[in-house]
């Protein structure tokens, strides 16, 4: 077991910024190809992922002469079996991670461990990542939570298969693939681009962007004034696709407001993606940052959004995330505010297992209730791992 003192280390390692997203949707769902991508002078040219690389782009050739308007029969030249789940992954454990790999965060769960293991869980998690979007979003199976999260086209006509059948087409006549993974990625991507599932890049890069002003305050707040790191405001969906923001949201975000007016932290981040109802126009976030600033008096520059959270569980792990990379110190507790049956949600068992079993880990720690709608909560390092199951956020 690896000892505190060498968590210690690697922590120390991740730096306090933002990932370098170039393509956001693709790279928060698969930093671990954007990384080998810059590091070509070894993968690109091993023996055995090359043949890997040639062995799929022929798959995608034959699916097209043979699949025509079939949609499993196209995923099926994309899947990654699990014999070729194992067998990259003992090429891949022979080579040295790229480089910044432990450093990004983005693997932090693995990174403890020898370079053989790192290599082979983020390339298995990646691979069945790939198979997650064929499943959901190109043959319309269930994915976590069908109601929102699911594949936007019929199943049963001809108009998906046709699309289906036209994006395999494009790969099968584009270039010869330079790395072993381009082929499968490709078709992922183009199925989350049939389904409009962009949400996970949407408003990124943040911190140069919707985030700026906040980013820009870290470093001038004086901590030993506050109690809390900051105030953590999970989102509530509405169910009306013409109505920006569920009642519930805004009386959320009042409560937050009284507690920064009275001096307990000063930041809010408010957590909520484009979740309820499914497809919908309007960002929880974005809605709760403006009421805030507009009807509450709260500064825009004390505001953080997180606009990606679809759930609970990655309303609080995302608040980790933004707050680490923003230069903010996880070792003060923040002020988890919201209804009082949400928060009794969050202090209860039943949510704890809930992120053990999505998530794989709990992103926070409660430290103690302070109220009916409050509770004191560490949030924790281990949220900067990616999610590889959940492509919508990462």
């Amino acid at each position: 077991m690896i000892s505190l003192i060498a968590v210690a280390a690697l922590i120390a390692q991740i730096p306090a910024e933002p990932l370098h997203l170039k393509s956001p949707v693709r790279d928060k769902n698969f930093y671990f190809f954007r990384l080998i991508e810059e590091d070509p002078a070894r993968f690109a040219t091993d023996v055995e992922l090359s043949r890997v690389a040639a062995a799929k782009r022929a798959a995608a050739v034959n699916a097209v002469a043979r699949c025509k308007m079939d949609v499993p029969c196209h995923t099926a030249a994309f899947r990654w079996t699990e014999a070729e789940i194992e067998s990259v992954g003992k090429t891949l454990s022979m080579l040295p991670p790229p480089a910044g790999m432990r450093a990004s965060g983005a693997f932090i769960r693995y990174a403890q461990g020898p370079d053989a293991e790192l290599m082979a869980k983020a390339w298995k998690d990646a691979a069945l990542a790939m198979n997650r979007i064929f499943d959901v979003y190109a043959e319309g199976k269930p994915p976590r939570s069908a109601a929102i999260d699911g594949i936007s086209h019929e199943t049963n006509g001809q108009r998906l298969g046709m699309r289906v059948d036209f994006a395999t087409a494009m790969i099968a006549d584009a270039p010869a693939p330079k790395f072993f993974f381009d082929t499968p990625l490709r078709f992922a991507m183009q199925m989350l681009e049939l389904n409009w599932r962009d949400e996970a890049g949407r408003h990124e890069p943040m911190a140069l962007t919707e985030n700026k002003a906040a980013v820009a305050a870290v470093s001038k707040t004086d901590w030993k004034l506050f109690a809390y790191q900051a105030i953590v405001v999970p989102g509530a969906g509405g169910d009306r696709l013409t109505v920006p923001m569920d009642p519930a949201a805004r009386w959320r975000a009042q409560l937050a407001a009284e507690r920064y007016h009275a001096g307990l932290a000063p930041f809010i981040v408010v957590s909520g993606g484009y979740v309820h109802p499914m497809q919908t126009p309007f960002n929880e976030a974005i809605e709760m940052r403006r009421v805030l600033v507009r009807d509450f008096g709260v500064p825009e520059n004390a505001v953080f959004i997180d606009p990606h959270a679809r759930h609970t569980t990655t309303n609080l792990r995302n608040a980790a995330r933004i707050l680490f990379r923003a230069g903010v110190d996880l070792a003060k507790p923040v002020l988890i505010t919201t209804d009082q049956y949400q928060s009794a949600y969050i202090e209860a068992e039943v949510f704890s297992k809930r992120c053990d079993m999505e998530l794989g880990y709990r992103p926070y720690r409660i430290v103690k209730r302070t109220g009916r709608f409050d509770l004191a909560a560490m949030l924790l390092m281990v949220s900067l791992q990616m999610d590889a199951i959940d492509p919508l956020d990462p």
